[in-house]
């Protein structure tokens, strides 16, 4: 069960406003999950697995590939961004108005 704080956790990391529900569905498309009756999972359905109003282990084990995938994602942003503002910095240090 998602607990109270993954969701704090969740929802510090990656922001109060972050649509998870599409990128959620996605990996339970991608993995070829499907409710009991071969429909894909509504968003509404994630969401009450988010809030812990019902369980489901697929729709967990999604939910927390989704959160790994864009913690690395915003990690990685992170890190590009900090080394175009250190390069950009360098050249203008160094009187290289080329780039």
């Amino acid at each position: 069960m998602i607990t109270t704080a993954f969701r704090e956790n969740f929802k510090m990391k990656l922001g109060e406003n972050f649509n998870y529900s599409p990128e959620v569905k996605k990996i339970l498309m991608e993995d070829g999950i499907t409710n009991r009756n071969g429909n894909f999972f509504s968003s509404q359905s994630i969401r009450n697995v988010f809030n812990g109003i019902r369980e489901n282990k697929a729709i967990e084990i999604a939910l927390f590939k989704c959160y790994k995938i864009e913690v690395q994602r915003n990690l990685l942003y992170q890190n590009l961004n900090k080394s175009f503002k250190t390069k950009k910095s360098t050249k203008s240090l160094l009187g290289n108005t080329n780039n």
